[in-house]
């Protein structure tokens, strides 16, 4: 046999070879989504005000505690009752061109909780502002990831 037919049995005979290998190993492509959508409630302060000009725009404040709350809030008569035991706040509020939606999700991968903010901007052209002001059950931690996303 010649170098020449030896090449051309020898090249089909290698794409079978490559073709076994390449099943040995099984690619997981799937990949499980452990992110966890966790409830909020809209939070209205009764008995009193935000201090928005103590408030920073698009940063998100975690509240667990009365002392943390008296810092971002004014009140005429009497202080909200919070049970910050059982009860996280969080806040969060900024401004755009012109606000049609915002919407909010609080998520948790097992790792860490995300506030993703989603505002639809409109097409006038006046300055609006939004806010967010969730209540949850209490979270274990003082530091939530803010995800803004803004879109026409």
């Amino acid at each position: 046999m010649d170098k020449r037919n030896l090449i051309k049995l020898m090249i089909p005979a290698l794409f079978i070879a490559m073709a076994s290998f390449s099943g040995c190993e099984k690619e997981n492509t799937e990949q499980l989504d452990a992110t966890v959508v966790v409830p909020t409630t809209e939070f209205v302060l009764e008995s009193c005000y935000w201090d928005w000009d103590n408030i920073s725009i698009d940063t998100l404040y975690v509240i667990n505690s009365n002392e943390k709350l008296a810092n971002y809030t004014k009140c005429d008569n009497d202080f909200p009752e919070i049970d910050f035991s059982r009860q996280t706040l969080l806040v969060v509020h900024g401004g755009t061109s012109n606000t049609n939606t915002v919407t909010s999700k609080l998520k948790y991968n097992g790792e860490e909780y995300t506030l993703d903010v989603d505002i639809n901007v409109g097409n006038f052209c006046y300055p609006q502002r939004w806010y967010v002001i969730l209540s949850t059950d209490k979270l274990p931690t003082d530091y939530v990831e803010l995800n803004l996303m803004y879109h026409y």
